[in-house]
């Protein structure tokens, strides 16, 4: 039901367009001096007034995504609210969203330049820029098993745990780490890695 819904809203917002063809929220142009929130969620109330779908949506600022000089917004369809949330990362040149997890996760993985410095991002966050935009969950990072409230003791089993780990080489980056889905309230464990260009690939969830 989740990947039939994303479809119809990335089919009806147009941040899947075909290839070589231009995206609404690429004809929208923004001065690039004295670039801040109000003047990215201006942009972004540009882009959303184009779309019937997403035209009136709840818009709020999501400042623990803001990355790589992008303000993040959450924007909840009136129709669908919660269930047909689009994240977007808007910036002076450059709007990425949810709307093509893969292609503009690693967009945003270049451009903070994971996968070719070492010191490019902190472990947390980038699990969490993870969870939240490629593998569109919410949910906590876990440091321990019982790291979440709703976590009964023994689910996820000790000889199988470990906190967040990340290193980086020739290949890339690769991280791995446990969270909590709040929505699913089930733990999931990932393992990604991000290549020197910022392409992307994960198992796990």
């Amino acid at each position: 039901m989740r990947s039939v819904l994303l479809t119809a809203i990335i089919s009806m917002t147009g941040a899947c367009c075909a290839s070589g063809s231009a995206r609404s929220e690429d004809k929208v142009t923004t001065k690039t001096t004295g670039f801040d929130q109000q003047a990215a969620r201006e942009k972004l109330d540009q882009i959303l007034a184009t779309s019937s779908f997403m035209k009136d949506a709840y818009v709020g600022p999501v400042p623990e995504l803001d990355a790589a000089g992008m303000y993040a917004f959450s924007a909840m369809p009136p129709s669908t609210g919660k269930a047909g949330e689009m994240l977007y990362w808007i910036g002076p040149q450059e709007v990425l969203s949810t709307g093509q997890p893969d292609k503009d996760f690693d967009r945003l993985m270049a451009k903070l330049g994971v996968g070719a410095k070492a010191d490019a991002i902190e472990v947390h966050r980038l699990a969490y820029l993870f969870v939240r935009m490629r593998a569109m969950r919410r949910g906590v990072i876990l440091d321990k098993p019982d790291g979440h409230v709703l976590l009964k003791p023994g689910t996820i089993l000790l000889d199988q745990f470990a906190p967040p780990t990340m290193s980086t080489d020739a290949r890339g980056t690769h991280l791995a780490f446990w969270m909590f889905d709040t929505d699913f309230k089930a733990p999931r464990h990932y393992q990604v890695d991000v290549a020197p260009d910022g392409t992307t690939t994960f198992s796990g969830g």
